[in-house]
C-alpha cells in the first residue's frame, strides 16, 4: 500500500473514531439528562404526594371541628323537639342515637391525634430536661445534672444519648464503676456503637488500661473509620505512645468534619509542640483558649509554648492568668517564674519561685529556679548558698551540681567549678559537654595542657559534634599542636551541614594556614568561604565574633600581616567590609610574602610530633586505663558513642560560651513538680521552655 493511501486511509479511520467518540460523549450525556429527569419528577411527586397527605389531614381536622359545631346545633334541634312534643322527641332520640354513633366514630380519631400530640410534647419535655442537664453540666454543677440524667434514664432506659451524658457527667474517679457499667448496658442495648466504644476507650484510658483501650479504639475504628469520638482517643493514644504526628492526623481529620472544641486543639497544639512546630502549636493554643479562657491547663501551656518561640511578655501574660485560675499550681508558678526572669523580672520570677517552695517544699526545680533568679540579680553568693543547701539534701542532684558549676563560673572560681564538673564528670562519663566545660575551666584556672587532654576526651566521645570538635580544634591550635588540627578539620569538613560550624572552621583553618606558613593553601579557604556566603547569604552578619581571643591571638606570635588578614576575616564575618576587601588583603599577604627577599636559612624547629612521646596523663576521673591517645582525628563513633547533633551551639560564639554548653538552664524540667527522685516524664511543652532557658544562657556574657 503506498505512503498517501495509508496516511489517507488513517485520516479517515481517525475521523470516524472522532465521530463515534462524539456520538457516545452525546448519548451518554443524553442518558444522564433523562436519569436527572426522572429522579426530579419523583421528587416532584414526592413532595406533591406529602401536599396531598398534609391537605388531606387538614381537611379532616376541619371535618372535626364541623362535625362538633353540627352536633351542637343537633343537640339545639332535640331540645327544642322535646318542647314541642314528645313524638318528636322519640324520632329525634332515633335520630341522635344514629348521630352519636358517628359522633363516636370521630371522636375517637380525635383521641388517637391528642395521643399522638401528646407523645410529641412529652418528647420536647424530654429533650428540654437533657438541655437542662448540658446547662448544668457547662456550670459546673455536675451532680443536679447527674439526677436529672438518672430520672431520665428510669424512664426511658433505651435513650442512648443520655445514657452517654450520664457516663460523661460522672468525672470523679470513684465513679469508674458505675460508668462502666451504665456504658456495658448501652452495649448491650447498641451492640458495637461506635459512641459507645468511643466512651468506653475513655474510660479505659482514665483507668491506666492502655492496652484495652487500644484493642478499644482498633475496633471501633474498624467498623466506623471516620467516627471522631474514636479518633480523638486514637489521637490520646498516639501521644501517650510519643506517635506525635499520627496524633496531628487524627486530630485534623476531626476538624475537617466540622467537630471544634478546646480540648481538641490543646491535644493538637501539644503534639505540634512535641514536633518542634512552635508556631502552629501556637496557633492551635491560642484557639483552644479562645474556646474556653477561663482553663488554667490551656493558658498554661500556651504560656509555655509562647516561651519557647521567645516571645517572653506574651508568654508572662498566659502564665499569669494560669496562676489566677490555678494559684496552688506549684508548675504555673515556676513556669511563670522562667518568663519573668526571661522578660527582665527577676525580683518577681524570685518571689515565685519562693511562693512554689512553700507550696511544694521538696521541688527540686523551685531550688534550681531561686538560684537562676538569684544570679540574674548578680547575687552568686546567696545563688551558691541556695543550691549549697539543696545539694546537702540531695547529693545526687545533677542539675544542681551542674548549675552551681556554671554559677562559679560566672564568678570565675574556675577551680572550684571544675571540681563540681569532675563530680559530674564522675557520674556522667559519656556526656562531652562535661569535659569541655570542664577544659574550660581547667584552661581558665591555669592548666592548659590539662584543659587540652579534657576537651581531647570530649572530643572523642562526641566524633561528630562540630562545636566540640571545634573546641578540640581551638586548643590544638593554641597549643601548636598543628597536625592534631588539619587531623581534625580533614575528618570533620566533609560531615558538616551546618554554615555557622563551617564559618568557625574556616577561621580555624585560615590561623593554622597563618601560623604554619602554608599561604596557598588561603586560596582554597576563600574559595570555601565564598561558596559558603553565596549558599547561605542570610548567615551574615554574624552575631557575635571569632572564637580566638586577642590575647590568644598575640600568643601565637603573629606577623602584622597575618593579623591583619584574620581581622579582615572577621570584619567580613560581621558585615563590616564585603568580600572584596578580604580577598585584597590575602592576596596583599601572599604577594608580600612570594617577594620578601630571601633571608638567610633559618633552623627550622621539629615538629611536635617527632619528639619522643611523653607519658599519657590520666582523664579527669583519674583512671589509668583510660589514657589520651594522641590521634591525626577523632575516631568513628562506635554504638555506644553518644552522638551531637550539629544545631546545639553556633560557631561565632566566645569560649565563655563554648565551655558552658546547654548552660545550667537545662537544669529545669517544667511542670513536673516531683521530687529529685521522681522519674515521671513531663509534658513535650515543658521541654521546649528547657531550650528557651538554654538560649537564653547562650546570651548571658560569663
Amino acid at each position: 500500500m503506498e505512503p498517501e493511501s495509508l496516511v489517507s486511509l488513517l485520516l479517515v479511520l481517525s475521523l470516524l473514531g472522532l465521530i463515534c467518540l462524539g456520538a457516545f460523549v452525546f448519548l451518554y450525556r443524553k442518558k444522564n439528562e433523562e436519569r436527572l429527569q426522572r429522579i426530579s419528577s419523583l421528587l416532584d411527586s414526592l413532595d406533591e404526594r406529602m401536599i396531598h397527605e398534609s391537605s388531606a389531614f387538614e381537611k379532616k381536622s376541619e371535618q372535626i371541628r364541623a362535625a362538633v359545631i353540627k352536633q351542637q346545633e343537633v343537640f339545639k334541634e332535640e331540645h327544642e323537639i322535646r318542647i314541642n312534643s314528645e313524638s318528636e322527641i322519640q324520632s329525634s332520640l332515633e335520630i341522635l342515637t344514629h348521630k352519636l354513633d358517628e359522633t363516636r366514630q370521630k371522636h375517637d380519631q380525635v383521641e388517637e391525634s391528642m395521643e399522638f400530640y401528646g407523645k410529641k410534647i412529652e418528647s420536647v419535655r424530654f429533650k428540654n430536661e437533657i438541655q437542662t442537664a448540658y446547662s448544668l453540666i457547662r456550670g459546673g454543677k455536675r451532680d443536679e445534672a447527674v439526677d436529672i440524667l438518672q430520672k431520665l434514664i428510669e424512664e426511658d432506659p433505651t435513650d442512648k444519648e443520655v445514657r452517654l451524658l450520664l457516663a460523661h457527667s460522672l468525672d470523679d474517679s470513684d465513679q469508674f464503676e458505675r460508668v462502666e457499667k451504665i456504658l456495658k448496658q448501652g452495649l448491650e442495648q447498641h451492640p458495637s456503637d461506635p459512641d459507645f466504644l468511643a466512651s468506653m476507650a475513655h474510660l479505659l484510658w482514665r483507668k491506666g488500661e492502655i492496652s484495652e483501650m487500644a484493642k478499644t479504639v482498633t475496633d471501633g475504628l474498624i467498623r466506623e473509620p471516620n467516627h471522631t469520638g474514636l479518633l480523638f482517643e486514637r489521637s490520646l493514644l498516639n501521644i501517650h505512645q510519643k506517635k506525635h504526628a499520627a496524633a496531628v492526623s487524627d486530630l485534623e481529620r476531626i476538624l475537617e468534619q466540622g467537630i471544634d472544641s478546646a480540648e481538641i486543639r490543646y491535644n493538637l497544639g501539644m503534639a505540634y509542640v512535641s514536633l518542634g512546630k512552635i508556631s502552629s502549636a501556637i496557633q492551635e493554643l491560642r484557639q483552644s483558649v479562645a474556646l474556653d479562657p477561663l482553663s488554667a491547663e490551656g493558658n498554661h501551656a500556651l504560656g509555655l509554648a509562647l516561651l519557647s518561640g521567645h516571645r517572653y511578655k506574651e508568654s508572662r501574660d498566659f502564665l499569669e492568668r494560669a496562676r489566677e485560675y490555678d494559684p496552688q499550681n506549684v508548675s504555673t508558678r515556676l513556669d511563670l517564674a522562667v518568663a519573668l526572669r526571661m522578660s527582665g523580672h527577676p525580683e518577681k520570677a524570685l518571689d515565685e519561685a519562693n511562693v512554689a517552695a512553700e507550696l511544694d517544699p521538696n521541688s527540686p526545680r523551685a531550688v534550681l529556679e531561686k538560684a537562676l533568679a538569684h544570679r540574674d540579680l548578680s547575687r552568686l553568693r546567696e545563688a551558691l548558698e541556695v543550691l549549697e543547701n539543696h545539694l546537702r539534701s540531695h547529693p545526687k542532684s545533677m542539675r544542681a551540681r551542674s548549675l552551681k558549676a556554671s554559677i562559679l563560673q560566672d564568678a570565675e572560681r574556675f577551680t572550684e567549678a571544675a571540681t563540681e564538673l569532675r563530680a559530674l564528670a564522675e557520674t556522667r562519663p559519656d556526656d562531652p559537654d562535661i569535659y569541655a566545660r570542664l577544659g574550660h575551666c581547667l584552661k581558665r584556672s591555669g592548666n592548659p595542657i590539662e584543659a587540652l587532654e579534657t576537651i581531647e576526651v570530649g572530643a572523642k566521645k562526641a566524633p561528630h559534634s562540630p562545636r566540640i570538635q571545634l573546641l578540640w580544634a581551638k586548643e590544638c591550635l593554641l597549643q601548636e599542636q598543628y597536625d592534631k588540627v588539619d587531623g581534625i578539620v580533614t575528618y570533620i569538613l566533609p560531615k558538616l551541614d551546618e554554615p555557622r560550624f563551617r564559618l568557625g572552621f574556616i577561621e580555624i583553618r585560615t590561623l593554622l594556614a597563618l601560623k604554619t606558613g602554608k599561604l596557598s593553601s588561603l586560596i582554597k579557604i576563600m574559595d570555601d568561604l565564598k561558596k559558603i556566603v553565596e549558599a547561605h547569604p542570610e548567615i551574615l552578619p554574624l552575631d557575635e565574633g571569632g572564637g580566638i581571643e586577642d590575647e590568644e591571638l598575640l600568643g601565637l606570635g603573629l606577623e602584622k600581616r597575618e593579623q591583619e588578614v584574620y581581622h579582615a576575616l572577621l570584619d567580613f564575618l560581621a558585615g563590616e567590609i564585603d568580600f572584596e576587601m578580604l580577598d585584597d588583603s590575602v592576596t596583599q599577604l601572599m604577594k608580600s610574602h612570594f617577594h620578601k627577599p630571601k633571608a638567610p636559612a633559618q633552623p627550622v624547629a621539629p615538629p611536635q610530633e617527632t619528639a619522643p612521646e611523653q607519658p599519657e596523663p590520666a582523664p579527669v576521673n583519674s583512671q589509668p586505663e583510660r589514657t589520651v591517645e594522641t590521634i591525626e582525628a577523632p575516631p568513628e563513633p562506635s554504638a555506644a558513642t553518644p552522638q551531637e547533633t550539629p544545631t546545639e551551639e553556633t560557631v561565632d560564639q566566645k569560649p565563655s560560651e563554648l565551655e558552658e554548653p546547654e548552660s545550667a538552664v537545662d537544669e529545669i524540667e517544667p511542670s513536673s513538680g516531683a521530687d529529685a527522685g521522681e522519674t515521671a516524664e513531663p509534658e513535650p511543652v515543658h521541654r521546649l521552655e528547657e531550650n528557651a532557658e538554654e538560649e537564653k544562657a547562650a546570651d548571658e556574657p560569663l
